[in-house]
């Protein structure tokens, strides 16, 4: 359609139905959110040229490498590196405009960056752990990720901070990784940039999907307690699914918006998790701690505030049980002290309703992706349930026939919608 489109410009700009300079408006629109499929491809080859250059070199240099004296051994460090700023200078000053130059120049330039850091220090012996290798990588790499801006650079960057937090916080001695947030937050202004200006491109969603990634895995590593961890991952999946109903991620592809898919799988995981009895026993409520709790509730905060900012902006979104799931999990925990059992039947119903809507809001967008998610909820959860409570087989096998009869019946009913809106 978009192809059509673009070539019958010329016969609208000449029976008056639109400018000229609406046409070249249409024309520079369609080319910054669909680039040729000839600059996605060569940008990929572009990348992946540069990797097996810079490891055919490495490879190169190291069968020689203990007949080298260090002096040699130091210029060849950073031969890589020279060659990767010169690429990345030629880039900036002739051929700025081109993706591909610009993503394996920055690649080759960043990955050049820890081979010469790494050779540097093995041949002074320089002592140091991983964590401060990376930390250093990383400090270096920001600068080329915005100077070229280049994606696969700031996609290894994020892969970098991501490593380095997981050094800090799970490698023994085990420590807060404090400084992963200010890493993370060095990249969010080119990942705004690139959401708002190229959120269609691939690209910009391998960015979403490395960005989720990192928080989830990061999340453990500034909780407290792990008996409380559900309760903040579950506060964490609340503020992915409100960030991806914002109107820049919205509006794209549910493929395209992790936030969407990881925000609900997450939630329907913790909710399931949350509904055994056994979680809700007393050593939960004896396990808080003060990193546990401002987890959980720096994450409700700004779930609040992206709440407030969807409200301001006039979407309706008190149909939406992502507003209050996180924080009624938060809450069961001090019902928890009371009763275990009255905590778990809350979060069972609290499930049920969750699945429902998905069922619900499946049908009313004809998507038969959330509607199918819904009754898998649903189904997920009577199976649970089979593991804490006594229940004869046959009304198991009952159950399963209704769920079962459910998917046939409200795809059927689906399917057909569709082809009579297309008939």
């Amino acid at each position: 359609m978009a192809n059509s489109l673009l070539k019958n410009l010329e016969e609208l700009v000449q029976d008056e139905v639109i400018t000229s300079e609406t046409a070249d408006k249409i024309t520079k629109w369609y080319a910054d959110q669909h680039p040729p499929r000839e600059a996605r491809l060569l940008a990929i080859f572009g990348v992946i040229g540069a990797i097996l250059i810079g490891l055919g070199l490495i490879l190169i240099v190291a069968h020689n490498w203990d007949a080298f004296p260090r002096g040699v051994k130091t210029v060849w460090a950073f031969v890589p590196l020279i060659l990767g700023l010169a690429g990345s200078a030629y880039t900036l000053l002739k051929r700025p405009e081109s993706v591909a130059m610009r993503e394996s120049s920055g690649s080759f330039t960043i990955l050049a960056v820890g081979v010469a850091i790494s050779l540097v220090s093995q041949i002074y012996n320089i002592e140091g752990d991983l964590a401060g290798f990376l930390l250093t990588w990383c400090l270096i790499a920001l600068p080329l990720v915005y100077a070229l801006k280049s994606n696969v650079g700031a996609l290894l960057y994020i892969a970098g901070i991501t490593w380095y937090g997981g050094e800090v916080a799970y490698d023994y001695p085990s420590r807060i990784p404090w400084l992963y947030l200010p890493l993370l937050c060095g990249i969010i202004p080119y990942y705004i940039n690139e959401v708002l200006h190229r959120s269609k491109e691939n690209g910009t969603t391998f960015l979403h999907w490395f960005v989720v990634a990192s928080a989830v895995y990061m999340l453990p590593g500034f909780h407290g307690e792990f008996e409380l961890l559900p309760l903040a991952y579950a506060a964490l999946f609340g503020v992915l699914w409100q960030i991806g109903a914002l109107p820049a991620m919205h509006k794209l592809y549910l493929v395209r918006n992790p936030y969407r898919i990881v925000g609900a799988l997450g939630t329907t995981v913790m909710l399931i998790i949350c509904s055994f009895k056994a979680i809700w026993s007393r050593e939960m409520f004896e396990a808080l701690s003060d990193y546990s709790v401002i987890s959980a509730l720096v994450l409700l905060v700004g779930m609040a505030g992206i709440v407030l900012y969807r409200r301001q902006k006039g979407e309706e979104i008190q149909s939406d049980p992502m507003t209050w799931i996180p924080p009624a999990l938060v809450l069961m925990l001090p019902l928890s002290a009371v009763s275990d059992v009255v905590s778990a039947i809350v979060v069972n119903l609290i499930t049920v309703g969750w699945g429902i809507y998905m069922i619900l809001h499946g049908t009313a967008r004809n998507h038969l992706g959330w509607l199918n998610f819904g009754l898998v909820t649903i189904a997920v959860l009577i199976v649970a349930r089979f593991f804490d409570m006594n229940i004869s087989y046959v009304l198991r096998g009952l159950l399963f026939v209704g769920v079962g009869v459910a998917f046939l019946l409200f795809n059927y009913r689906l399917i057909q919608q569709r082809k009579k809106q297309s008939s």
